[in-house]
């Protein structure tokens, strides 16, 4: 997914944590990012939210300012990472 108004990559993974890979030009995860939404969903409604909330440059911008960030550490664990 190319983001809607940052033109940044994303990949949306089958996951409800940590499920979208942001990744520079050579296709290298750089961190990852979630932001769930209230409610239960199913996993791909969810994922399908998330890929149209990063389409839009309006959309994009909200969800990012939503999302939680977490970094990958060297030895290939996840670390959030606060604003």
């Amino acid at each position: 997914v190319i983001g809607g108004s940052t033109g940044e990559r994303y990949r949306v993974r089958t996951a409800m944590f940590a499920n979208i890979d942001v990744v520079d030009a050579h296709g290298v995860v750089t961190h990852r990012i979630c932001a769930q939404p209230s409610g239960e969903l199913p996993v791909y409604d969810f994922m399908a939210g998330q890929l149209l909330f990063l389409q839009g440059a309006e959309t994009e911008r909200r969800f990012l300012l939503l999302a939680n960030i977490h970094e990958i550490g060297p030895d290939g664990y996840l670390r959030a990472r606060h604003p």
